[in-house]
């Protein structure tokens, strides 16, 4: 009964598709739940999305695609594709679609995005009159998706796989990447600054050696040992060069008049005291 039909205008754009191309994959139909449906709340499971397959597979006939589901209200209804094979991939049903010319420049010129399949609960056996579950009655080109969540799909043969967060396998791939990179940057950064950390602390030890070795040469005196040290580290080769060129320093003679080299005072020296 067409009343219980439920049409789900899912975002499967399919701008991309070419006459003459042969089949092309589009998403179906994928397991949730949805409120807001004008027919009211739904559900589908995987065991929903199987019978689907398992009833589409028995049946001697290809499903139609019009256009804005003019199967269900239109006494003429013009095909725009043909679904001629169902497969499933994990919680995703997948259509192999094959459009006409005239549907294939529609979506090439983007005035049709979307495919929106029509899903029946209660599909009746043609045969036996019996009910035999979710079927697949037909599906619509249509620009008033109602999944929005499902996000779009490209209706091409490399089509990627919808995800529950609105994410296709290729805008996820590409978040990968970028957060695999993001990674890398930060590794990178955490061990330049473990290089820094080291090169400064061989500079320090190196510029610590460089002034104990020019003080014990006698190239510097023990208090310009700060300004050296500071020297050594803010240009290693400027020091360098300044050490190559420095000449001991020699003891100056203390200018004692009142010592000789005995250590006694003279007489001399005992009379100018004196005076």
């Amino acid at each position: 009964m067409l009343h219980n039909l439920i049409p789900l205008s899912v975002l499967y754009p399919a701008k991309t598709a070419q006459p003459g191309a042969g089949t092309v994959t589009v998403d179906i139909a994928v397991v949730g739940k949805w409120k807001g449906h004008p027919s009211g709340p739904f559900e589908i499971t995987a065991d929903d999305l199987r019978t689907i397959k398992t009833n589409f597979d028995a049946q001697n006939v290809d499903v139609v695609i019009d256009y804005e589901h003019g199967t269900l209200w239109d006494s003429r209804a013009p095909a725009a594709g043909w679904i001629v094979g169902l497969q499933l991939d994990g919680d995703t049903l997948r259509g192999e679609v094959r459009w006409t010319e005239d549907a294939a420049q529609m979506i090439k010129r983007e005035e049709y995005r979307y495919l929106s399949p029509v899903l029946d609960p209660h599909t009746i056996d043609p045969v036996s009159g019996e009910d035999i579950g979710w079927g697949l009655h037909s599906a619509a080109l249509t620009n008033k998706p109602f999944l929005e969540e499902l996000g779009e799909v490209r209706a091409n043969k490399h089509q990627p796989q919808q995800k529950e967060n609105g994410m296709t396998d290729e805008e996820k791939a590409r978040l990968e990447e970028a957060q695999a990179k993001a990674a890398k940057v930060d590794e990178l950064e955490a061990q330049l600054e473990t290089l820094k950390t080291q090169n400064a602390a061989l500079i320090e030890n190196s510029a610590k050696v460089k002034v104990s070795e020019a003080i014990a040469a006698k190239k510097i005196g023990k208090d310009q040992e700060a300004w050296a040290l500071k020297y050594a580290k803010d240009d290693p080769e400027g020091f360098d060069t300044f050490l190559a060129a420095a000449k001991p320093q020699t003891q100056v003679p203390g200018n004692d008049r009142f010592a000789n080299s005995g250590g006694a005072a003279s007489a001399s020296t005992i009379k100018m005291t004196k005076v």
